[in-house]
């Protein structure tokens, strides 16, 4: 679970936000409207709604969508950064439909299927490359 940090100045000419880290040292930082409030306790309030909102709406990734995040960011430094961009888009996009649920090869048969149905075949095809290749990296078996 992440820890948040939320940053208020008394003096309310500087802008206020909550900042925190993922599960995978990447930082966050977000406002989210609080600046528009006029005193330090509507501020705080706002600022809690928000930790509130995040911490509702985090899922962990399963331990294999983990090694699958890792494994990306460990190419990070040897890959073009659009390399990078597209391998990390994909992994996130597939662990946000995943919710979740622990990958298995039953949960990417029925991604692959969502994808057959409602995208072009290319962008089937490229998934199934970027997978291949990062199964390939963390050592899953076929």
């Amino acid at each position: 679970m992440p820890t948040f940090h939320v940053f208020l100045s008394e003096d309310l000419s500087k802008e206020a936000f909550i900042h925190w880290t993922d599960h995978l040292g990447k930082r966050h930082r977000k406002k989210g409207g609080i600046n528009r409030f006029h005193t330090l306790q509507e501020r705080r309030a706002a600022a809690d709604e928000h930790i509130a909102s995040i911490i509702a709406s985090y899922i962990p990734p399963s331990p294999i969508g983990e090694k699958m995040l890792a494994w990306v960011e460990e190419r990070k430094s040897c890959w073009r950064k659009k390399s990078w961009q597209t391998f990390k888009s994909k992994v996130d996009v597939f662990l946000g439909w995943a919710r979740g649920r622990a990958v298995t090869n039953e949960l990417m048969r029925n991604y692959f299927g969502h994808l057959l149905k409602n995208k072009h075949n290319t962008t089937f095809n490229a998934n199934l490359n970027v997978f291949k290749r990062i199964f390939i990296g963390i050592g899953m078996p076929d």
